[in-house]
């Protein structure tokens, strides 16, 4: 297999929170897929740390269907029925499977947002090479399968960040609140309540919460709601290439926020992504 571009090979010092945050901001208030304002939040309940309980009886998310028909989001959408939840059972990864992840980063290359993280990440020398190249990389940072446990290769950045997964009888991931909301919708996920909730300005919203996935449960989970999927593909992978495993930290609706990343590595220097997540301790 060919060996992926090392994220790590041009890092920015924390001297460029400045330029990040002014990234992020232009990416946040120009998000052409933003639908912030079609989405209706049941915050519910405020929860503590400690035994989980159910106080929020409404589902979290409700909005519009017709958001499947914005070209990212249909596309994305396609890619929900492509994994086993089960980290332990190795994912099959099929060819038409793969012509549906390279549709959908075919068609987060034509949006605005990655245009112009791609030419910020260039002008920083944190990505240097031709449009297909970076595909490429995006495909495998983000698709590649390799395993979280007895050589199983179960598991992908991608599943694991924007969907969601299950190991030792517990939610790993789950990042992404429009899985959320299609998870609402076929009744597989019950939210039971949230600890905090940060307005990003008007385009965004910052959450930490709790829920349910079937039997198994996560006690402390964050997300972006209201957000494109390029746009967060475009953060995430922008505050790997200048950061690495240090925390990311950048204002977002002029808020501070923080980013941790950890990558999964293989013999050779291959990495991938393991986790995102907005840090909301």
């Amino acid at each position: 297999m060919k060996a992926m571009v090392d994220p790590f090979q041009s890092q920015v010092s924390g001297e460029d929170l400045t330029d990040l945050s002014s990234l992020f901001e232009h990416l946040l208030s120009h998000d052409e897929h933003n639908v912030n304002h079609l989405v209706n939040i049941n915050i519910g309940c405020k929860t503590r740390r400690g035994p989980m309980k159910d106080c929020s009886p409404e589902a979290l998310l409700s909005l519009n269907e017709n958001i499947w028909n914005i070209p990212t989001f249909k596309k994305i959408r396609d890619l929900y029925d492509n994994y086993v939840e089960d980290a332990s059972v190795k994912e099959d990864r099929t060819r038409n499977e793969r012509n549906e992840e390279k549709a959908f980063i075919d068609e987060v290359m034509r949006t605005q947002t990655m245009k112009t993280t791609l030419s910020y990440l260039r002008a920083k020398n944190l990505f240097t090479k031709s449009d297909n190249e970076f595909k490429t990389f995006l495909t495998e940072l983000w698709f590649e399968t390799y395993s979280r446990g007895n050589r199983i290769k179960g598991s992908s950045g991608f599943e694991h960040v924007f969907l969601g997964e299950k190991k030792n009888d517990k939610v790993q991931g789950f990042h992404n609140w429009l899985y959320f909301y299609y998870m609402e919708e076929k009744n597989k996920i019950n939210y039971f309540g949230h600890r905090q909730e940060t307005r990003l300005g008007t385009k965004a919203t910052l959450l930490s919460f709790s829920f349910a996935w079937g039997q198994e449960k996560k006690s402390f989970g964050s997300m972006l709601i209201g957000t494109s999927p390029e746009f967060e593909l475009a953060v995430y992978t922008t505050c790997l290439l200048a950061h690495g495993e240090e925390k990311c930290k950048f204002t977002l609706g002029e808020r501070n926020v923080a980013l941790t990343s950890h990558v999964f590595s293989r013999p050779g220097g291959v990495k991938y992504i393991a986790s995102v997540f907005f840090d909301l301790a």
